[in-house]
């Protein structure tokens, strides 16, 4: 049974009792019900809304993915399978310019691996 269900079976154990309107113990009853179907109503949607959540997160995943292989390929950004050991590694471009000034800065792997 599902929290609606659940919550309709509820509310028909209460009306079926047949309380008396006027009876402050019935007015409590309507209340409590009432709140639980709220609260069913909004778990529902909540239920909803993080599945659409994840579908989209899916769906970003996969884009990236596609993003990722256009971009890099099988291969790490060097061209080869284990950067660590990699003699092209060294090969590098260390160079960038400053945005500021423009002027050419050369960084040795010591400053890139800090």
């Amino acid at each position: 049974m599902n929290l609606t269900e659940k919550s309709a079976y509820i509310k028909g154990l209460i009306e079926g009792i047949n309380p008396s309107e006027s009876e402050e113990q019935t007015k409590i009853l309507n209340a409590i019900v009432n709140l639980l179907e709220d609260i069913t109503l909004t778990i529902k949607d909540l239920e909803e809304t993080c599945g659409d959540f994840g579908r989209s997160i899916c769906e970003m995943d996969e884009d990236l993915k596609d993003i990722e292989d256009l971009l890099f390929g099988d291969e790490s950004i060097c061209g080869c399978d284990d950067c660590d050991d990699c003699s092209n590694c060294g090969d590098l471009d260390n160079d960038m310019s400053c945005e500021n000034c423009e002027e050419i800065i050369s960084l040795d792997d010591e400053v890139l691996d800090d």
